[in-house]
């Protein structure tokens, strides 16, 4: 029997590596008898199949020119491969159960078996690496506030998205699927070395088309003054001008740091939040720990952590590191 792999994310877990991995080797995965499809592939992030997520979900950048569900299925049905459809943002649609189901059910009746793939962050990473992702889109809330709604509903949401924290209750929801088997994977600590070469190896490919050191290495967290600059802009509406720009990189290297965390006491509340659910998934599916959600493995910023500086008082702690950047200069740009 075929074989369909939905590579269902979640976000932050290099699946747009691997996305653009198997999008830009179609000839040895022929030879492999596999099928990466086209259908659902937008223009604008060509290398995976986010439409096709996009219309479970009703996102607003669904677009029926870029290939649906229908024409995914006609292509499909003209093949007699294996199948692998990729998109991180199946992981917000996986949350509309009725619309994802029969995206499900309309690949079995082709006669193929669903498998379906995911990856797990340890939830303290990967609200620091979604947040920063999401103030690029034009996320404007608090660091802090963004936390505050992960730790109370164990999930983070905003426009259609839904990201969920709690993974065994995610898990749960995805195996609720009539005849399809779930497959979960570590990102903090991959069998194979790299949570790409993982997921060619669930899907029957090891490093059969690149080895680990030529793997492609997408979407890495944009770095700090840009967020920060994106910050300012989503909620002002207005981006920074040149001397603000230059004060936040004042500002930023005299707190002299690269990569801050979130603070102390919100790791440890992540750590208190999720401890259970992580235990019931690496139990069942023999995961190794989460990183850095154990209370030894919690660490410090040197400096200000991402809850001060994406908090409600970071125009006035990068103005105060330049008297240029006053009141007047930005009226007289409005």
């Amino acid at each position: 029997m075929r074989q369909c792999f939905i590579h269902v994310g979640t976000h932050k877990t290099a699946t747009t590596s691997a996305q653009h991995l198997l999008s830009g080797h179609p000839q040895e995965l022929a030879s492999f008898g596999a099928f990466y499809p086209l259908a659902g592939r937008p223009d604008q992030a060509s290398a995976g199949h986010h439409n096709l997520a996009w219309e479970i979900s009703r996102d607003r950048r669904f677009s029926p020119q870029c290939g649906d569900r229908e024409a995914l299925v006609r292509e499909i049905a003209d093949t007699d491969r294996n199948v692998i459809i990729s998109s991180e943002d199946f992981e917000c649609s996986a949350h509309h159960a009725e619309r994802f189901g029969k995206f499900i059910v309309e690949i079995q009746k082709l006669g193929i078996r669903v498998k379906l793939i995911v990856f797990f962050r340890n939830q303290i990473d990967y609200a620091e690496s979604l947040y920063c992702t999401l103030v690029q889109l034009g996320f404007d809330r608090p660091f802090s506030v963004f936390c505050d709604e992960i730790l109370e509903t164990s999930a983070a949401r905003w426009r259609e998205w839904i990201f969920p924290f709690r993974y065994d209750a995610f898990i749960t929801r995805l195996a609720s699927f009539p005849d399809v088997e779930v497959i979960v994977r570590s990102y903090d600590d991959p069998t194979m070395g790299s949570p790409v070469l993982d997921f060619l190896s669930v899907i029957g490919l090891g490093d059969a088309l690149l080895p680990l050191e030529q793997l492609p290495r997408m979407n890495r967290r944009p770095e700090l003054s840009a967020t920060v600059q994106h910050y300012l802009a989503n909620q002002a509406g207005l981006s920074p001008d040149g001397a603000e720009a230059a004060a936040i990189d004042a500002f930023l290297h005299g707190c002299q740091i690269e990569r801050p965390s979130m603070s102390l006491a919100y790791q440890i509340r992540f750590v208190e939040a999720f401890e259970k659910s992580n235990h019931a998934v690496r139990e069942k599916y023999r995961l190794p720990v989460f990183g850095r959600m154990r209370r030894e493995r919690l660490a410090v910023s040197a400096g200000p952590s991402l809850n001060d500086i994406f908090g409600p008082r970071l125009r006035a702690m990068v103005r105060s590191t330049s008297p240029s950047t006053d009141d007047g200069n930005r009226k007289s740009r409005e």
